[in-house]
C-alpha cells in the first residue's frame, strides 16, 4: 500500500510524515516507489525529501532522519559552518515481505551519490550529500 500512495504522494508535511511512518517496513516495492519519487525532478521537494529520508534509512536501518536533519547547515563567511547528523539508534526500520538485498544497498547509496553531485534542486542535493556523509560515518565507526 505505501509502494502505491508514493506515487501519488502529498506534498503537505503532515500527510508526508505519516506516509514516512507507513514507510519504515524495508520491502523491494517501497524502495523502487521512493526512488522514483526522489530522483524526478518535476516532484514537488518537501515530496522528494520525505522519499529520501526513506532512502537513508533503508540505507542504514540505524539512521533516524528527521525533518531537521535536510535543514542545509549554515554558512558564514562563505564556510559551511557545520552539518546536521541524523542520530544513529536502534534499528527500526524491519524488513517487509519483499526484503531488501545488499545489491538494493548499493543501488541506494549510488542514487544518493547521484543526487548529491548533480540534482538541480540544491536542497534536495545538499540533503542527499549529507545522507551519504552519515553513511559513510556510521560506516567507519561499525569497523
Amino acid at each position: 500500500m505505501a509502494a502505491y500512495l508514493w506515487r501519488n504522494a502529498p506534498a503537505d508535511t503532515g500527510r508526508l510524515s505519516a506516509l514516512v511512518g507507513a514507510s519504515y517496513v524495508r520491502d523491494r516495492r517501497i524502495l523502487d516507489a521512493v526512488t522514483a519519487v526522489a530522483t524526478d525532478p518535476a516532484r514537488p521537494q518537501l515530496v522528494r525529501l520525505a522519499a529520501l529520508r526513506i532512502l537513508a534509512i533503508y540505507g542504514d536501518p540505524h539512521l533516524l532522519l528527521e525533518w531537521s536533519d535536510l535543514e542545509p547547515p549554515p554558512v558564514i563567511g562563505g564556510l559551511v559552518q557545520g552539518r546536521n547528523l541524523p542520530h544513529i539508534g536502534h534499528p527500526y526500520a524491519p524488513d517487509g515481505p519483499q526484503p531488501l538485498t545488499a545489491a538494493d544497498a548499493q543501488a541506494i547509496r549510488q542514487s544518493l551519490d547521484l543526487l548529491s553531485r548533480s540534482d538541480a534542486d540544491e536542497r534536495v542535493r545538499g540533503a542527499a550529500e549529507s545522507i551519504i556523509y552519515a553513511l559513510r560515518l556510521y560506516d567507519r565507526a561499525r569497523e
